[in-house]
């Protein structure tokens, strides 16, 4: 059953429009069928799958087919790729995260069903278990846990016994320097020693749904009905319209430069869209059942201008809604996605474009 708001918000995220297919990506610099590596079965498709980048030229794959999860890692810096590392993956509903040494972070549901954290070292032996963790910070330093209703605490992986800022209210993003939450109706920006930086009336009030994304060592890009980049002031930098669909994957490179959306998207035709909000209005917001998205868009964009650096799109191959498919390198040069088969890297252009 769907809700209403649930409903709704599908059939805007829903693009009217003819069944043509999307443009075509640039040509990749790899094309790696990952069933060669991690279906030693020779399953025909992976049931669920995510990456992400480690270094500028390694990445790691975490894959299901019919009965089991493997976690490994790809050099892309020989031709073929080349499998430095693998082991069995842990239960989904996880985010694959870069950790500081080249290592990786999986975080989310990764033991029974409980929040938690399990910090990989290059190789894949793990090196640390963090029970209850969140989210993770752009750097891999950082994480952020729930305390109790309407609470929240951050701490430091070097340290994950003593928290280094707590609070109350709705904790929107944060870095491993500063955190943005909002509390009756407010947003505030405050540092790790809980100093108010500025508030953030950008960020809208109690009910705008705002989402927070530290970008480099001086921006936040606000996501809500548009986009939106401000300064550590809170001075907005731009605004630009919000990309078509939805998704939780923001990847950035190290510096901040360059950001990376995984986006699901839903087209249809005009008269299946006529369709679909008339069963919306006449069942009160339950809508039709398979209100799911048929294609997935990965855009990249330049974060000090707002400028699209690529695009690619897909109707075809795709894995499940809601896991990060798709990264970008450190460097910002490389962009790894992932389908039910395939690893596609593609190399980005050293400039990028207005809209």
């Amino acid at each position: 059953m769907r809700s209403i708001r649930l409903s709704f918000a599908l059939a805007l995220c829903s693009t009217v429009s003819a069944f043509t297919e999307p443009p075509l990506p640039p040509t990749p610099v790899y094309t790696v069928d990952l069933r060669e590596y991690f279906a030693p079965q020779k399953a025909t498709l992976f049931r669920s799958g995510a990456l992400a980048f480690l270094t500028d030229h390694t990445v790691a794959i975490d894959s299901c087919s019919s009965d089991e999860c493997r976690l490994g890692v790809l050099d892309l810096a020989v031709s073929p790729p080349r499998l430095v590392a693998q082991t069995l993956g842990p239960p989904y509903e996880t985010g694959l995260r870069r950790a500081p040494d080249g290592g990786l972070i999986i975080a989310g549901r990764v033991r029974h069903g409980l929040l938690g954290a399990i910090v990989y070292g290059p190789d894949l032996r793990v090196g640390q278990t963090v029970d209850g963790v969140f989210d993770v910070s752009p750097t891999g330093k950082t994480f952020y846990t729930f305390t109790g209703k309407n609470g929240w605490s951050i701490g430091r992986f070097a340290d994950p016994e003593h928290p280094i800022l707590t609070g109350k209210g709705m904790l929107l993003g944060f870095s491993d320097t500063a955190a943005i939450f909002r509390d009756q109706g407010l947003a505030h920006l405050e540092d790790m020693q809980g100093k108010l930086l500025t508030d953030l009336p950008e960020a809208g009030g109690p009910n705008s749904g705002t989402i927070a994304h530290f970008v480099g060592d001086d921006k936040i890009l606000l996501e809500q009905s548009h986009l939106a980049m401000v300064n550590l002031k809170g001075q907005v930098l731009y605004r630009r319209k919000r990309l078509d669909g939805w998704g939780v994957r923001i990847g950035q490179s190290d510096d901040g430069s360059r950001i990376l959306f995984d986006r699901f998207t839903r087209h249809i035709g005009l008269l299946r869209n006529i369709g679909e909000y008339a069963v919306a209005f006449a069942t009160l917001g339950v809508g039709v059942e398979d209100e799911v998205s048929n294609g997935e868009q990965v855009t990249v964009i330049d974060a000090p201008t707002g400028k699209p650096c690529f695009t690619w799109s897909s109707r075809s191959e795709l894995l499940p809604e809601g896991d990060y498919h798709a990264d970008i390198d450190p460097s910002g040069k490389l962009v790894a996605i992932m389908t039910s088969t395939t690893l596609f890297v593609y190399r980005l252009p050293e400039g990028c474009v207005a809209n």
